[in-house]
């Protein structure tokens, strides 16, 4: 009757043996990201996702960056599965569809794997504060870049947060296209920690007050876009020695 697509390709995938399934259902793992009622079952998307990978399909950026997504939908339970089965694409380090994401991915794919270990590390910034450890890992890894290239560009990728998403999400709620990508919220954690360890210079000051700015943009109905964005902003800019990175500093809420 009046079920949506999505729903009927899923329960059609039960009935079909597995080596049919990539073939099939690559179209609905895409539907899941913009149906509400297309992800509530248990075990579905994470079976699906499995079957393509044991089958060798080589899945979109934009799907895996739906996949992702998935655990923070509130009808899905299939969190461990799903993060599990997330963490077989690893050279997609940060979830595509944000300006500042494919900046950054662009830039890592064309500079190279030290790079590519720069953002790895960057999405590992899970905590309040950068530990002892964390920053030493990170250090080690900007001097690996070269710390003036690295404050160049990761200032000019935290520049482009807050602009309008490269890839929409459709049916997914109110606010969906301004709300941070959750997958990417560390990311952006860890670069601003980043760029207050190596940049002293006003325009990455600015880079990093207006990611504040951005983060703490309220939403009709849903508040703030990201605190954990903007307090590590804010830290950021407090590790900014210099002049003007003190008077930025002396200008952002906090």
């Amino acid at each position: 009757g009046g079920r949506r697509p999505a729903v009927l390709l899923a329960e059609l995938s039960r009935l079909l043996p597995d080596e049919v399934l990539p073939e099939v259902c690559v179209d609905w793992l895409a539907g899941a990201d913009r149906s509400g009622g297309a992800i509530a079952w248990d075990g579905e998307v994470a079976r699906v996702v499995g079957v393509c990978l044991a089958s060798g399909v080589q899945l979109a950026p934009v799907l895996v960056a739906a996949i992702r997504r998935m655990p923070d939908y509130p009808l899905w339970s299939g969190r461990g599965v799903l993060a599990e089965l997330a963490a077989a694409f690893p050279r997609l380090v940060l979830n595509p569809g944000e300006a500042w994401s494919d900046a950054a991915l662009a830039d890592a794919d064309s500079r190279g794997q030290p790079w590519l270990d720069l953002l790895r590390h960057a999405v590992t910034a899970s905590t309040a504060k950068p530990s002892a450890r964390w920053e030493k890992t990170a250090r080690g890894l900007l001097a690996a870049v070269g710390e003036r290239a690295a404050a160049e560009r990761i200032g000019a990728w935290l520049a482009l947060v807050g602009r309008p998403r490269t890839i929409p999400l459709a049916g997914r709620g109110r606010g969906a296209n301004e709300l941070f990508d959750p997958y990417n919220v560390n990311g952006m954690r860890g670069l601003a920690w980043m760029l207050g360890f190596v940049a002293a210079d006003a325009e990455s000051a600015r880079s990093l007050a207006s990611l504040v700015q951005a983060a703490l943009r309220r939403l009709p109905g849903l508040g703030p876009r990201s605190p954990k964005v903007a307090n590590a902003a804010v830290y950021g800019l407090s590790r900014m020695s210099g002049h003007a990175a003190r008077s930025t500093w002396a200008s952002v809420p906090r």
